[in-house]
């Protein structure tokens, strides 16, 4: 995944501690999303919540058909 899509779905981290060293270390939390057949985003999963894919499981096999 590349960086601009991280900061516009706001999954990017950074660590101000080294900042006046010149360094800021950046990373992508970890992030499900659960996006339907037109491509939108009906669902997000963070952090630990993100681990276990059961969630997002559950919400596809729950989401139904889109009318």
């Amino acid at each position: 995944m590349n960086r601009d899509v991280l900061v516009k779905y706001g999954i990017l981290d950074s660590m101000d501690k080294f900042a006046s060293q010149g360094i800021k270390p950046q990373w992508a939390r970890r992030t499900t999303f659960v996006i339907d057949k037109q491509g939108v985003i009906q669902h997000i999963d963070e952090g630990r919540d993100a681990v276990n894919p059961n969630t997002a499981v559950t919400f596809c096999t729950t989401m139904g058909p889109k009318s």
